[in-house]
């Protein structure tokens, strides 16, 4: 595009996509995937080549299974947990029903195998009602495996009570990049054993503040409700008490920029009995 109507044209169609998107995950193909704006850019590995477009790995969920526990300094929360691994956190494994067959010969088997057994996978939808379709097929998820869902605001806490009927051990939200502050009333976390909040990422021009006392209204109901609760990040566009709090990571990550009352990172009791 930018090579027939010019770099200016190209910049603003681009703008314009971005502004569109509100997926992280697809926001990151704009940049690792294929590109129009750059034809011979060469796919990033791990990154599907078109966003929208389902594709399947095989064999990588068996590769990650037989791999090694990574040493993270800069992560000292894990150290005491056996290797956890996120799934379809770049997309989503439960876009449709025809993939189940694929799911129940390439990704289980790597879930139970020797390797496997020895990580807690974090398996991530935006389609817990097919997960637990998926779910009952195979008579419920291997006991390491924490069946979760993403929440952004108040029209997607309905996906809660579809989580719920999925059969697994431990079940967790992915209340991340939080845009709207949720409505408690109506947030029932029977069954739910975890809740990761965070803000949004990306250019600051536009993604949407995260205001903190959010996430302390979340933290405090977690609290009281024996939920394990993790401040994953704070985002690009922190605010606070009503005003933008500047910080030298761009992504919020670094806890020690933040209130203490919200430096909180915790996890399930499961996690930290699985493997004894």
């Amino acid at each position: 595009m930018a090579s027939r109507f010019g770099e200016e044209v190209g910049r603003a169609a681009r703008n314009a996509i971005e502004i569109s998107v509100k997926c992280y995950a697809s926001k990151l193909h704009l940049n690792k995937a294929l590109s129009v704006f750059n034809p011979t850019r060469q796919i990033n590995t791990g990154y599907a080549p078109v966003f929208e477009r389902v594709t399947r790995f095989p064999g990588r969920m068996a590769q990650i299974a037989n791999s090694p526990k990574p040493n993270q300094p800069d992560k000292p929360w894990l150290n005491e947990l056996v290797q956890l691994i996120f799934i379809s956190d770049m997309g989503d494994a439960f876009s449709r029903r025809c993939d189940f067959d694929f799911l129940r010969e390439d990704a289980i088997p790597a879930i139970t195998s020797v390797g496997g057994r020895t990580k807690i996978w974090l398996w991530l939808t935006k389609r817990p009602e097919l997960m637990a379709e998926f779910a009952e097929e195979i008579g419920g998820f291997p006991s390491n495996v924490c069946a979760m869902t993403t929440i952004t605001s108040n029209e997607t806490i309905h996906r809660v009570d579809q989580l719920r009927n999925v059969a697994a051990t431990t079940r967790g939200l992915s209340i991340e990049p939080l845009w709207e502050r949720l409505e408690i009333q109506n947030l029932d976390l029977s069954g739910i054993d975890w809740v990761i909040v965070g803000g949004e990422s990306g250019k600051f021009d536009i993604v949407r503040p995260f205001h903190l006392e959010w996430a302390e209204e979340l933290l405090r109901y977690c609290s009281a409700n024996g939920i394990a609760f993790f401040l994953k990040q704070l985002g690009r566009k922190p605010i606070y008490r009503g005003r933008l709090l500047e910080l030298s990571d761009c992504h919020g990550g670094d806890w020690e920029e933040w209130p203490t009352r919200l430096r909180v990172r915790e996890f399930p009791g499961f996690f930290h009995e699985y493997g004894e």
